[in-house]
């Protein structure tokens, strides 16, 4: 799959214009989808992982009724691509007896329910169905670009959990391990760079999701300048093709203080003219539009603006058929924060 054709956008993508009374309610796309332009996603990941039997149960479709509920325009499922070798599961994943087919199957199913809420739900909500990374090398992208040519999500989201193989948001030994691996933090943070450089200039990526996701347990380290030079190349690039960085409000459950991205790196992306959404990394109806109070805030304190979104250009009339063939465009907008969603969500006249 050629770069031009994956960074051929699925969906019209659009900058939110917000206006101070009533005005367009739009949101995003992966892990949190807001009246924003929030990617909301509802993820399940390897980690979280829900089983088809949670999924006939109806949990997907619980967070799709949640974001209807809080008031939510566009709402982004994810689910973390299938893996294509047992070296590859995580060791919870080992112990519980999963396997690379057990996996594929899981993956499938979600593709399944989620186009079926996807059109059940259209006179609703306007949903999305994506997909997540796996990286755990070069030869990772070959797997990429083949789950996205077969499963033909709405948008994928690009993330690095691995670094040398060893994933980096789990807990802090682990993380340990993957610093003695490197030899010390500053390889690790520009080990990380340079695999999320080699994701989005093969796969192009509709979302980079956890931009700085190797802040999670090392969230006072000084970035040196040649850190920084590889986090500058990777804005640029992004940037140039289009792809979108969410700021996830996922990262509040850590010890980090701020959201994903943290605010000296949101700052560059905005600098070198990145654009953002919105995400709440929910693993479920509960924690949809989780933190966003603190994310409203973190906005208003970056003076952001414009908040961006994918949405489709035409839905699917049936649940099999997959949206194909939008093509980009944008529209101008204005003060995100003067959205009324700020004001009348549920999530904030409960609280």
């Amino acid at each position: 799959m050629s770069n031009e054709h994956m960074g051929e956008s699925l969906y019209h993508r659009f900058e939110v214009m917000i206006q101070s009374q009533g005005g367009l309610l739009a949101t995003g796309l992966k892990g949190n989808i807001l009246i924003l332009d929030n990617t909301s996603t509802y993820r399940i990941s390897t980690r979280h992982h829900l089983e088809l039997k949670k999924l006939k149960q109806g949990h997907l479709e619980s967070s799709v009724l949640r974001a209807i509920e809080i008031g939510y325009a566009y709402f982004g499922m994810t689910e973390s691509m299938p893996r294509y070798k047992e070296e590859q599961l995580y060791k919870e994943e080992v112990e519980a007896k999963k396997t690379i087919q057990s996996l594929q199957e899981n993956f499938e199913a979600y593709i399944k329910e989620a186009r079926r809420l996807q059109h059940h739900y259209k006179e609703h909500i306007k949903l999305l169905v994506g997909m997540e990374t796996f990286y755990f090398g070069p030869d990772s992208i070959q797997d990429i670009n083949d789950s996205r040519r077969h499963y033909s999500p709405d948008y994928v989201v690009g993330m690095v959990r691995h670094v040398r193989g060893i994933p980096i948001d789990i807990n802090n030994d682990i993380f340990s391990k993957a610093e003695e691996a490197a030899g010390n933090t500053e390889n690790l943070f520009c080990e990380y760079f340079d695999c999320q450089y080699d994701l989005v200039r093969n796969t192009h990526p509709e979302v980079v999701g956890k931009f700085d996701l190797i802040y999670t347990f090392r969230k006072n380290y000084e970035l040196t300048e040649v850190i920084w030079d590889k986090i500058d190349r990777n804005i640029r690039y992004i940037a140039e093709y289009g792809g979108l960085f969410e700021i996830n409000s996922k990262a509040l459950t850590t010890d980090l203080d701020d959201p994903y991205p943290q605010r000296h790196v949101l700052r560059r992306i905005i600098a070198l003219g990145g654009h953002v959404t919105l995400s709440d990394g929910s693993y479920g109806p509960t924690e949809v539009g989780m933190f966003y109070s603190s994310l409203q805030t973190y906005i208003e304190s970056m003076n952001i603006q414009k908040i961006h979104f994918l949405a489709p250009t035409i839905f699917p009339r049936d649940r099999s058929t997959p949206i194909m063939n939008a093509k980009p465009m944008t529209k101008s907008s204005m003060h995100v924060m003067q959205h009324a969603f700020w004001k009348d969500s549920l999530l904030f006249t409960t609280c």
